[in-house]
């Protein structure tokens, strides 16, 4: 590893590009992480920017091989979806492969789609500026990211027949596309070397991680001491619990209660729940009247809440 550091040309083995390794920005126990500078037109020929993502040594080097192997069967599944696109790389002109690290040159996720941040940023501008037309705009990214995550889990479930219950927030960005903050976007998931056998068991697991995920997000801190007394009675030490409405707050709860008695029993229902909120958020009034609903602002009951109105709007509408 000493022989590498900024200037060290690196060489992509699927598209042959070459790049100048640049300033390392992130440092871990496995592996350094340094943002590439092509050798030609800019960002690489081909409008995107790479990192390379560089093993610490050869102890590590079964972990890199997972990575690429289960990001590589992730994006033959789903189309190019949910992970960002990896090759391998090597160092251009070296003497020895037996000595080499394992070299990962994979798609530069800005620090700007990272997803926690975003909904943190949101939060604070309704905080600080008031309630307005964009109140619930975290509550629409929160819901738009959560639905590409439950349809990544069918994916892994029953297609790669694997799970990936060790998932935290640092790994979650989403890529929007438009420049509204809105709820269209592509959701990215990254660290990829560690995944698990599909079992009920693990399934499960996947589906409570996720609504501590979403939570977390949310919030701000894990659900350990969350109860289900809190959503109708949100507690003043958790401001931004009491800025999600209530229909946000018990389906945050039900997702982390997965397979209790107060929790989702299935994926089906869990994402056709929050599939359903979802179609609230982002509906016009005129849209909402029609179905009988009203506009209702946070911290109020959402229509998935009420008794009048089923989980899934489309199971009863006003004629």
């Amino acid at each position: 590893m000493s022989a590498i550091g900024q200037g060290t040309i690196i060489r992509d083995v699927k598209t042959n590009r070459r790049y100048h390794l640049g300033e390392q920005f992130k440092a871990g126990h496995f592996s350094l992480i340094y943002k590439l500078s092509p050798l030609g037109p800019p960002h690489g020929h081909d409008g995107m920017e790479w990192v390379a993502k560089i093993s610490r040594g050869p102890d590590v080097h079964d972990e890199f091989d997972k990575e690429y192997e289960n990001i590589e069967k992730i994006r033959k599944v789903s189309g190019g979806r949910f992970v960002p696109d990896v090759h391998w790389g090597v160092i251009e002109d070296a003497t020895s492969s037996e000595k080499a690290p394992k070299i990962l040159i994979m798609e530069f996720m800005r620090r700007e789609w990272f997803l926690a941040r975003q909904i943190s940023d949101m939060m604070t501008r309704v905080r600080d500026s008031g309630p307005d037309a964009q109140e619930l705009n975290y509550e629409r990214r929160a819901v738009a990211a959560a639905l590409q995550y439950l349809e990544l889990l069918y994916l892994l479930h029953n297609e790669l027949h694997m799970t990936c219950q060790d998932r935290k927030v640092g790994d979650l960005y989403w890529k929007s596309l438009s420049l509204a903050w809105d709820h269209s976007g592509e959701l990215y998931v990254l660290d990829w070397n560690v995944v698990h056998e599909d079992t009920p068991d693990n399934r499960v697991k996947d589906y409570r991680t996720f609504g501590r995920l979403w939570y977390e997000l949310l919030v701000g801190h894990s659900p350990e001491t969350l109860s289900l007394r809190d959503i109708d009675h949100p507690p003043s030490s958790e401001p931004r619990w009491r800025m999600l409405s209530r229909g946000m707050r018990r389906l945050l709860f039900r997702s982390w209660r997965y397979g209790e008695w107060d929790g989702f029993t299935s994926l089906e229902e869990m994402k056709a729940a929050w599939q359903a909120y979802g179609e609230w958020l982002i509906a016009s009034p005129e849209d909402l009247a029609r179905k009988g609903w009203d506009l209702i602002r946070a911290h109020q009951t959402s229509p998935s809440e009420k008794s009048s109105a089923p989980m899934n709007p489309h199971e009863s509408e006003v004629n």
